[in-house]
């Protein structure tokens, strides 16, 4: 039996069935939802960032729990990255760009590491999409980056016939449209 502590052997994992109860999984998913399509139209910068931050720390937990290998490692390093760039923004573009490249890079070792077939590319290309967006752009600019990324999510969460994810990339979707409306005269 797999451990289910062990995310990076790219095996289907139960946890589910075996160890957590699906309401803590739906619990952490629904909470998680609740705080990427709020930070997705929030107007402040670093609020989206900072809130974006959280949300990552629980779909981690949501898709770990699903047994979402790809999905799982990717929000974990989507959290640290959000967390990171809350902290840069604004800094110096040096950091910015070392932290942006180091991020890409986690990301495409962890899909390289996680690797499921040609599905993989996707959700990778939106992390490292998302991670250049939160480092360099701002504004309309980095709605826009955010849509193209919840975008490329869809074919990986309707994989996963889980009702959290599938809504919240719907809801993500919408809400980074909606962002991009509300940043209009910001911009």
């Amino acid at each position: 039996m797999d451990c289910p502590c062990d995310i990076f052997t790219g095996h289907s994992l139960n946890v589910v069935s075996t160890v957590i109860p699906s309401i803590v999984v739906h619990a952490a998913g629904i909470a998680a939802l609740g705080l990427s399509v709020t930070s997705s139209i929030r107007r402040c910068e670093h609020g989206l960032r900072r809130q974006g931050f959280l949300a990552g720390v629980l779909w981690a937990c949501t898709y770990a729990l699903q047994g979402a290998t790809t999905g799982a490692a990717l929000s974990a390093i989507s959290a640290a990255r959000n967390g990171t760039s809350s902290l840069v923004h604004g800094k110096g573009g040096r950091i910015r760009v070392w932290a942006c490249m180091l991020f890409a890079t986690i990301a495409v070792v962890t899909a390289a590491v996680t690797w499921h077939g040609w599905t993989t590319v996707l959700p990778v290309l939106s992390s490292v999409l998302t991670t250049y967006a939160l480092f360099f752009l701002a504004g309309r600019r980095l709605r826009w980056a955010l849509l193209i990324a919840a975008l490329l999510w869809v074919e990986t969460v309707w994989s996963l016939d889980a009702p959290e994810p599938i809504i919240a990339n719907a809801l993500g979707i919408c809400a980074a449209a909606m962002g991009i409306w509300r940043t209009r005269l910001v911009t």
